[in-house]
């Protein structure tokens, strides 16, 4: 906390944009964060506080119906009150609830159609989604191929300016064998599921 107040009070910075964020309702006024913030703003009017809340039910309603191209019917409002239930309006947790049904197959793309759906009642899609988001990421992680949770595992420890030489090297234990263009295919794999970006 200490670099980070010298930083954002120092004169001698210019031309560069911190963006600091938090969870309110897990930090309170008495919070060195909160502490900070304060410290800081009292001396520049150029920081700007902004408030994000929790998107409505109709607002959820809107998103999953644009993202599967369905109308915003009763059907539509059945499985976005399905997955309000679960999210309470966070626009990440909505997207990983979305993403875990269609890991399960729960909603799927129907090729004869041509259009998404989903069979099973607001009852059953409720109990197919999972209440805790890490869960419902460590499920996505567990479904992905060995290889790339490996990857991904390596990738936890190590500092965001990697090559792939080092990260090629880094893999080959334990009898494994990659090449460099295996490895940047992993990444693109890694990339394409969401769990690195590249």
């Amino acid at each position: 906390m200490d670099m980070l107040n010298v930083l954002l009070t120092s004169s001698a910075l210019k031309n560069l944009m911190f963006i600091c964020a938090y969870r309110s309702n897990e930090v309170d006024v008495e919070h060195s964060f909160c502490k900070l913030m304060d410290n800081v703003a009292k001396g520049d009017e150029s920081v700007e506080k902004m408030e994000l809340f929790s998107l409505s039910p109709t607002s959820i309603t809107s998103f999953i119906a644009d993202s599967v191209k369905k109308e915003e019917d009763t059907e539509m409002k059945e499985l976005s009150s399905a997955v309000y239930q679960t999210t309470m309006g966070n626009i990440f947790f909505t997207k990983q609830a979305l993403e875990e049904l269609v890991r399960k197959n729960i909603l799927f793309y129907d090729m004869m159609c041509f259009e998404w759906r989903w069979v099973v009642t607001k009852v059953e899609l409720a109990n197919n989604m999972s209440a805790d988001v890490v869960e419902s990421v460590l499920g996505k992680i567990r479904d992905l191929p060995e290889e790339i949770q490996e990857l991904l595992s390596l990738m936890a420890y190590i500092p965001n300016a990697l090559d792939v030489s080092t990260l090629k090297a880094l893999m080959c234990r334990d009898g494994a064998s990659y090449e460099e263009r295996q490895v940047l295919d992993l990444l693109r794999q890694s990339s394409d599921e969401g769990m690195l970006l590249l």
